[in-house]
Formats: C-alpha cells, sequence, structure tokens
C-alpha cells in the first residue's frame, strides 16, 4: 500500500473516534513537512540554510505558493503578501525567510495548518538541522564538482581548436611555398643593396620611395605595383579648387566730402551693447552721463528681459555718430566696470536663405 493511503486510512481512523484531528487537511509538501517539524526546535539560521541549501529553486517556490495561498484563504488582516522574487544568487535564501516569516505569524495567530506529509523521502534532509554546516558544505562541494566538469569540457574545446589551428598554419605554409620566388636579376641586385644599407632610411641617398619605384621599373613581370593613396590626392585638389574659387573681398570707408554732390554717403552709425550697470539706471541717465563726456545725440534703448528671465543689472543699446568713434571706445568715458562690446547684427536674409 502506498504511503499516501496509509496516511488517508489513518485520517479516516481519527475522523470515526472524533478526534480533533478529523478537521485536518493532509497535503503532500516535503519542504513544508520538515519546516513544520523542525520550526521553534532549532535556531532558524540553521533551519534557514538546510532547506535554502537542499532543496532546489522550483521546490522552494512551489511550497511557498501553497502556505501563502493557504494563508490568504483565511482572510486575516496583518499577513505578509506573497512577494515574488526576482532570479539571482539570493533568491533562494529570500523565498525560504518569506517562508520561515508566515508560518512563525500563523503559529502565532494560534492558526491549525495543514498536516504537511512526504511522499518521497529522499527530498526529506537527510541530517539534523543542527548540521547546517555539514549540509552546506556538502553542497557546495556538488557545486564544485559541476563546476570542475564545466572547466574540463571547456578544455577538451580548446584542445579542439588549437588542432584545428594547427591544421590551418599547415594549409597556408602549403600555400605559401606554391607562389613563385623568382625574380630578375636586376631586383635581386637592387634587394641585396638595399639590405646593406639597413641601417639607414636611405639608399646610397635614395628615399625608401626611389627604392620601390626601382623595383619596380627594374621589375620584368609586372609582379611589383606602385601603390598611391588616392583619399589623399582627392582631397587636396578639392582644397586646391576651394582656395581657387575663393574671392578676397576687402572693405574700407570712403572719406571724400561731397558737399554740393548728389552722391551723399548715410554712415553706419556706433552700436554696441552696454551692460552691468545698475538696475535702477534709465535711459535719460545714460544719455546725459554720455553728453557730459562729449558724446552727444546718442540713442538709448534699455533692453528687458524675454521668456520669463529676470535681470539683475541693466542693458543698453547703445547707438551714436561715427565721428565720436574716438570717445565711444574710450575706457575712461564709461563707468567703472561696466561692459561695452560691438551689436551683434544677423544676417536675416542669409538666414531666410539657408
Amino acid at each position: 500500500m502506498a504511503p499516501v493511503d496509509i496516511l488517508c486510512k489513518m485520517a479516516e481512523a481519527n475522523v470515526n473516534k472524533g478526534s480533533e484531528k478529523c478537521n485536518k487537511v493532509l497535503q503532500i509538501d516535503e519542504l513544508l513537512c520538515f519546516l513544520c517539524n523542525n520550526l521553534g526546535k532549532v535556531p532558524k539560521t540553521n533551519l534557514m540554510s538546510v532547506v535554502s541549501n537542499f532543496y532546489e529553486v522550483d521546490e522552494i517556490v512551489a511550497a511557498k505558493k501553497s502556505l501563502f495561498s493557504f494563508a490568504d484563504s483565511l482572510q486575516l488582516d496583518g499577513l505578509p503578501r506573497n512577494i515574488i522574487r526576482k532570479a539571482g544568487d539570493n533568491k533562494r535564501r529570500l523565498d525560504v525567510d518569506d517562508i520561515y516569516n508566515l508560518m512563525v505569524q500563523l503559529d502565532q495567530l494560534k492558526v491549525t495548518l495543514p498536516v504537511y506529509v512526504a511522499s518521497d523521502l529522499t527530498r526529506i534532509p537527510p541530517i539534523n538541522p543542527s548540521e547546517a554546516d555539514v549540509c552546506a558544505l556538502a553542497v557546495n562541494m556538488g557545486h564544485l564538482r559541476t563546476e570542475i566538469s564545466s572547466m574540463a569540457s571547456l578544455s577538451s574545446k580548446v584542445d579542439t581548436m588549437m588542432t584545428q589551428f594547427d591544421e590551418f598554419r599547415k594549409f597556408v605554409d602549403e600555400k605559401l611555398t606554391q607562389l613563385p620566388t623568382t625574380v630578375s636579376s636586376s631586383s635581386v641586385q637592387l634587394a641585396a643593396e638595399t639590405a646593406a644599407g639597413a641601417q639607414s632610411t636611405s639608399v646610397a641617398g635614395a628615399t625608401w620611395s626611389s627604392v620601390a619605384a626601382a623595383l619596380r621599373d627594374a621589375d620584368d613581370k609586372g609582379t611589383f605595383e606602385l601603390v598611391t593613396d588616392k583619399k589623399r590626392n582627392r582631397r587636396a585638389s578639392a582644397q586646391h579648387q576651394v582656395l581657387r574659387n575663393q574671392v578676397v573681398t576687402k572693405m574700407f570707408t570712403g572719406a571724400k566730402s561731397a558737399e554740393g554732390n548728389k552722391v551723399v554717403a548715410v554712415p553706419r552709425p556706433l552700436v554696441a551693447f552696454v551692460g552691468r550697470l545698475h538696475l535702477d539706471t534709465t535711459e535719460q541717465d545714460l544719455t546725459e552721463w554720455l553728453a557730459e563726456g562729449g558724446i552727444h545725440d546718442v540713442k538709448c534703448r534699455k533692453l528687458t528681459a524675454k521668456n520669463g528671465h529676470i535681470f539683475k543689472t541693466a542693458a543698453f543699446r547703445v547707438a551714436c555718430d561715427q565721428k565720436y568713434s574716438s570717445l565711444f571706445y574710450d575706457e575712461s568715458v564709461w563707468p567703472a566696470g561696466c561692459e561695452l562690446r560691438d551689436w551683434f547684427f544677423k544676417n536675416n536674409a542669409t538666414s531666410a536663405t539657408s
């Protein structure tokens, strides 16, 4: 008779006797059976070490799912939820820790657990939980044997690859021996002269490029070919073409008086950006300051912040006649600490065309 049938018969006998055990449910789970029979008898560390090292990941996950499903059916407050642990080195230990903690809480709540039984006694750790270190050592030895076996397999693959490499090298050597090795006598003589002067970068005053050219000219069968850098030649030619197409431009300002003539020039005003002034400075204040310095007819426009920005200092666009250029660019005319630079004009026509 199978072990399960025997357990069922024992349960039926308990029912007939009216025992309290008649309300318990039998459930096959070797891991939970081992835990229930050792819970509270041995330290948690030893118990968890034995379980996490003896049972496979699938067995631990199945036992955890079964116990948490039973706990969910009780609908009790305060019980932990089933956390699905990610695969990793600590998955076994964390899942076993979750099972242990839930068992402790159910025991504290006086919950009657199902009767967990074992149908396969080989899946019960054969040692006492107090001997957890011995169990862990045995499991580690098993893992070590597996790794050594993998290394032996890898070594065999390396030996196979080395054998194939040797065969390939022999094949290449055979093909090289079949290549023609005869050259003209002039080529041999020039090569000997080159070897004699190998300690210097030239042979009889000739550069290596001239030596290569001589070898090519002395070769009757056309074995040698002079290689040139085509990309470099194309790049140099393109740069030369760009330089030829460039037009040299020169800009100047006319100086002849236009009085009494119809052709009158409109001089470009001096325009500059003036910054780092006090925030309370006004356009009138700056105009009066420059007038005291000898710069008249100045147009000042205070710049305002855009896009939500806030200026901590005042900035202006200042324009005046070209005749004040010497004073305009004189540092002594401007307040100490302010900054002045030429105004930058964007070429809108060029931008629109591009």
